[in-house]
């Protein structure tokens, strides 16, 4: 199989292109974007403040922080009761297969801290994941971007701030798996998600969710008027200045056991989309290593090892009897 020579996204990637040394069209967006001057993704750290300090203390809390359990989302929630001084309420959310220890990450840091937080359920979601799996939808895109119409954490979390009269919603992306994720050029797509396959699966899997009472709220669409701020702290501050290691010991944070990419905190699902992802060829964290190779946050030796790590064919088996499937029917 071809992959580039820069980053790891190989020749199935949608949409992608090699140069004569091997380098890839997406590799080469990127650093379009980052010599653009003019191209500006972001508000300005000052428009930032000035937002900061005509929310904080407006209402009950200041912003929402959607948190997974990692150590980005934790880092940012420290980062933002500590340093932005503002008074959030930290959101987790379960598509009924977070491994153990993600909610504890959260509710430790909260305690910490001395923040509210909430966990959301979705039991219906299961339906959903259970469709896709035994539907020829398995084959043409991701398991992750299927979960992020069943439960789009920044939807869910821009309803939760509508109803908190909050204006600013944070999670803890970094800058690479932010900007990795947007194009300059809209004729240039960056992610199989602006493919027309992308769009027919999604349409599908709506139409069927929507027989579901839970999940009508979620899939709902809601007139965005740009009102609610999405973004991440570690837009406007520096995370390698802060003494992470210690920071998240003393919260009690701890390391995911089993999840895919090894040292990432991703649900028990993590695994059986990397496996399918494997077996026909849908992309998905061979992108996000490529970002981070981009950003000089991981070299890409380190990123192909992560990302050919085996996949334990006992996890498999696990989280497929959830759903009475085995894997040689998949």
């Amino acid at each position: 199989m071809k992959y580039c020579t820069k980053c790891i996204l190989n020749e199935h990637t949608p949409f992608i292109s090699f140069d004569c040394k091997g380098e890839c069209s997406y590799c080469h967006e990127q650093e379009t974007i980052e010599s653009d001057k003019d191209f500006h993704l972001y508000t300005n750290k000052s428009d930032f403040n000035k937002l900061l300090a005509e929310e904080r203390g407006k209402n009950k809390y200041d912003c929402i922080v959607a948190c997974s359990g990692g150590k980005d989302s934790v880092m940012a929630l420290y980062a933002i009761k500590k340093i932005l001084h503002l008074n959030p309420l930290a959101i987790i959310f379960s598509n009924q297969f977070l491994v153990k220890g993600m909610v504890e990450n959260v509710q430790n840091a909260a305690e910490k801290l001395g923040v509210d937080w909430r966990l959301y359920h979705y039991n219906e979601v299961k339906k959903g994941f259970e469709h896709f799996l035994k539907s020829e939808f398995r084959k043409q895109i991701s398991l992750c971007d299927a979960c992020q119409l069943f439960i789009s954490p920044i939807k869910i979390a821009k309803k939760i701030a509508r109803e908190e009269g909050v204006k600013i919603v944070f999670t803890g992306a970094t800058m690479a798996q932010r900007i990795g994720a947007m194009t300059k050029n809209s004729t240039i797509p960056t992610h199989q998600k602006y493919s027309e396959r992308y769009r027919t699966v999604m349409n599908n899997l709506k139409k069927y969710l929507g027989q579901f009472n839970e999940l009508k709220d979620i899939l709902s669409e809601v007139d965005d008027d740009g009102s609610i701020v999405v973004t991440s702290p570690w837009h406007y501050l520096n995370q390698e200045r802060l003494e992470a290691d210690s920071i998240l010991n003393s919260l009690g944070w701890k390391q995911i056991k089993h999840s895919f990419p090894p040292k990432s905190t991703n649900c028990e699902l993590s695994f059986l989309t990397a496996y399918l992802g494997r077996k026909y060829k849908v992309a998905n964290y061979d992108i996000t290593f490529s970002r981070l190779i981009r950003f000089g946050e991981m070299d890409r030796q380190e990123a192909m090892k992560r990302f050919k790590k085996r996949i334990p064919p006992s996890l498999l088996k696990k989280t497929l009897s959830k759903f009475n499937i085995d894997v040689d029917t998949l």
